[in-house]
């Protein structure tokens, strides 16, 4: 397995090892972030890899309506705390030209890989490798999700599918790392 599918495998096996509340190994890449940053990333793909697009939906609109009396426990649970995280964690320049909220509603989830970053004066930027998680791979995902060696199988696969790269620009507002609603897109340029 190659450096960079080793370290989103060992940034995803956290996700899962966080459920039982064992530690687990940071990836070198995360290690270097501000804390905040880095549970953004782990909370982005744990939503992403193991809820359904449905089961976003619905978490969306608990949240958008204030919450909900009863949180759900186990996975569903931890989907919506970790969904609220990710919407404290923006930045929104323009809310009706770029919005992140919704990007979690995809029918197809994603998942992020922090494969370097770049500080400045109170901005980090963040360049990652993004795989799309098709609805049907979210399934078998929710479906592995007590069974980490299978999902760490299905995340390994998924990591050999076609990706691209994001630069996610992380601002400094007060005490907080806010991220950039918008994302910056390397163009490669063919011959």
């Amino acid at each position: 397995m190659h450096a960079p599918h080793l370290t989103l495998t060992l940034f995803l096996s956290t996700c899962l090892l966080l459920r039982a509340a064992e530690p687990a190994p940071a990836p070198p890449v995360l290690d270097a972030l501000p804390q905040e940053i880095g549970q953004f990333y782990i909370d982005a793909n744990f939503v992403s890899c193991f809820s359904t697009a449905e089961e976003r939906q619905l978490v969306d609109l608990a949240l958008r309506r204030g919450g909900t009396d009863q949180s759900p426990s186990g996975r569903l649970g931890m989907v919506l705390r970790m969904t609220q995280r990710l919407r404290e964690s923006f930045h929104e320049v323009d809310p009706q030209f770029v919005r992140w909220v919704g990007g979690n509603l995809k029918e197809d989830g994603q998942m992020i890989q922090a494969v370097s970053v770049q500080e400045g004066a109170n901005e980090i930027r963040v360049t990652t490798q993004i795989w799309t998680v098709a609805k049907e791979r979210s399934v078998l995902l929710v479906s592995q999700f007590d069974h980490q060696e299978e999902a760490l199988k299905t995340l390994a696969a998924i990591q050999q599918g076609k990706s691209r790269t994001e630069v996610h620009v992380w601002k400094k507002h007060g005490p907080r790392w806010l991220r950039d609603g918008a994302v910056i897109v390397p163009l490669r340029l063919g011959k």
